[in-house]
C-alpha cells in the first residue's frame, strides 16, 4: 500500500506530542479479541515484505509498504484532547513499551535499537510524563514500563491495560523476535498510519465524533448515548455528571462478570435497554408480516439513535438540567433497582423469594417490569416492596406502557 495522502507515521503521530482523553470517555476498553486481530494484521502486513531469509539492514524497511489504521480526532492546541481513537493509541502505547522492553532485553547489537522512549513518554526538570497524558493511568504505564510486578491496579482502566499487555506477551509472534524484531519496528513506527483530524472546538469535534460512531465504527450503544447526554449538559456540571454516569456503571459491571475475550464486560449495553425500554417504550412491533419496529425494538442494542431522536418529545429531556437530572436521579436509582433484582435474583432472600425462582427459571422481563414500576421519587420503602414480584404487577396497571398493562 502507497502512503495516503494528509495521514502521518505512529511516530509522528507520538513523538513530542501530549494528549490528554475527554472525561466522559476515559475507560480503555479493548479486550483480547481486538489485540489479537491488529498484531495479526500487522505481522501479515509486515511478512509480505520482510525475507527472514534475506535480509541486510534495517534500513530496507524503507521500501515496506504502509498499513493505515485509521483516524483519530483531536481538539488542537499543545496537549491534544482525543475525542476519538484513544482505544487504538493507548493499545500501541501498550506495544511500543512491550518492544522497547523486550529489544532492551534480547537485541545484542545497540546500533539495531530503535529509540522508543520519545513514544512514550517526555522529560522535563527530570520529571517524567507520559504522552498518553491521564492521571489515573500514570502508575500503570510506569509499572508496565519498569516491569514492576508487584503493581495492582486500582481503576477499570489501569487493570484493563495490564491485561490488554500481558495479552501481548503472550500473543506476539516468535517470527517477530530475533533478527526480525528491529525490522518489524522500524517498519511500525515508520509505516503504520493515521488520519489526525484536529477540530478548533469541542462541540464540533464531538459532533464528528457521533456521526462516525454512528455509522457503526469504534463505540458501543451505552458509549454513544453517554457522549450524547453529556454534551447536552452545562458545561459547568459535566464532570459531576460524567462521574455519576460512570459510578452508576461500574457498579454495574462489578457485579457482573468479565469477558476478556472480547470487549471488556458489555453489562452496560443490558443495563441501558432495560432501563429505557422500561421507563419510555410506549409501542411494540405488531406481528403482522412487514411490521416496522417500534420503541420497543429500537431500545435494544442500538438505542442511542433512538434517544437522540426522541429525547425531547418523548424523555422530556428539554434543558440541560433536565439531562443532568436523568443522570443523577433517574439513572441512579434504577441502578439502585436493577442491582436490587440481580441481588435477589443469585440468593434466596425472605420476602423475595418468587424473584429468585423466576430468575433461575430464565424468566428475564421481571427486572424490566419492577423498573417500570417505580417513580423517580419514589421512597427507598416504595422500591424494596415494589421490586416484589406479587407487588409489581398491581403498580403497572397505572404504567403508561400498554404493553406492560396488558401483560
Amino acid at each position: 500500500m502507497q502512503k495516503i495522502d494528509k495521514t502521518d507515521t505512529l511516530k509522528t503521530i507520538l513523538s513530542g506530542r501530549k494528549y490528554t482523553v475527554d472525561y466522559f470517555q476515559r475507560e480503555y476498553r479493548w479486550g483480547q479479541k481486538q489485540i489479537e486481530q491488529i498484531l495479526a494484521d500487522f505481522q501479515s502486513t509486515f511478512e509480505e515484505f520482510y525475507d527472514p531469509d534475506d535480509h541486510d539492514t534495517p534500513e530496507e524497511v524503507m521500501n515496506y509498504g504502509f498499513y493505515y489504521i485509521g483516524c483519530i480526532i483531536c481538539t488542537g492546541g499543545s496537549e491534544k484532547k482525543i475525542i476519538d481513537g484513544q482505544q487504538r493509541l493507548t493499545s500501541l502505547t501498550l506495544l511500543i513499551i512491550y518492544l522497547n522492553n523486550l529489544q532492551k532485553e534480547t537485541v545484542k547489537d545497540e546500533d539495531l535499537l530503535v529509540p522508543l522512549d520519545d513514544m512514550i513518554y517526555s522529560k522535563a526538570f527530570s520529571k517524567k510524563s507520559f504522552n498518553i497524558d491521564v492521571a489515573e493511568r500514570e502508575t500503570c504505564l510506569q509499572a508496565l514500563l519498569q516491569k514492576d510486578e508487584t503493581y495492582v491496579p486500582v481503576n477499570e482502566s489501569s487493570q484493563n491495560m495490564l491485561d490488554r499487555y500481558q495479552d501481548i506477551e503472550d500473543i506476539f509472534p516468535d517470527e517477530l523476535k530475533g533478527e526480525a524484531l528491529p525490522y518489524f519496528i522500524n517498519w511500525l513506527i515508520e509505516k503504520v498510519l493515521l488520519l489526525e483530524i484536529d477540530t478548533p472546538s469541542d462541540d464540533e469535534a464531538h459532533t464528528i465524533f457521533l456521526t462516525m460512531n454512528d455509522r457503526g465504527l469504534s463505540l458501543n450503544s451505552a458509549e454513544m448515548m453517554k457522549a450524547y447526554i453529556i454534551q447536552q449538559v452545562a458545561e459547568a456540571d459535566r464532570i459531576e455528571v460524567n462521574r455519576k454516569w460512570q459510578d452508576n456503571i461500574n457498579r454495574i459491571k462489578n457485579a457482573s462478570s468479565y469477558d476478556t475475550s472480547g470487549m471488556v464486560n458489555t453489562q452496560d449495553i443490558e443495563f441501558i435497554s432495560i432501563w429505557l425500554r422500561a421507563k419510555y417504550a410506549n409501542s411494540m412491533r405488531d406481528t403482522k408480516r412487514g411490521a416496522k419496529d417500534e420503541d420497543y425494538e429500537l431500545l435494544g442494542d442500538k438505542f442511542h439513535t433512538w434517544v437522540r431522536n426522541n429525547a425531547r418529545t418523548a424523555m422530556g429531556l428539554v434543558k440541560p438540567k433536565d439531562y443532568k437530572e436523568f443522570v443523577l436521579t433517574e439513572m441512579t436509582r434504577v441502578t439502585d433497582i436493577y442491582l436490587l433484582m440481580k441481588g435477589y435474583g443469585s440468593k434466596l432472600t425472605p420476602g423475595y423469594e418468587e424473584v429468585f425462582y423466576n430468575a433461575n427459571r430464565d424468566l428475564t422481563y421481571q427486572t424490566m417490569l419492577a423498573i417500570a414500576s417505580i417513580k423517580n421519587d419514589d421512597t427507598d420503602d416504595i422500591v424494596k416492596k415494589n421490586t416484589d414480584d406479587r407487588k409489581v404487577r398491581g403498580r403497572l396497571c397505572h404504567h403508561p406502557n400498554p404493553e406492560f398493562q396488558e401483560g
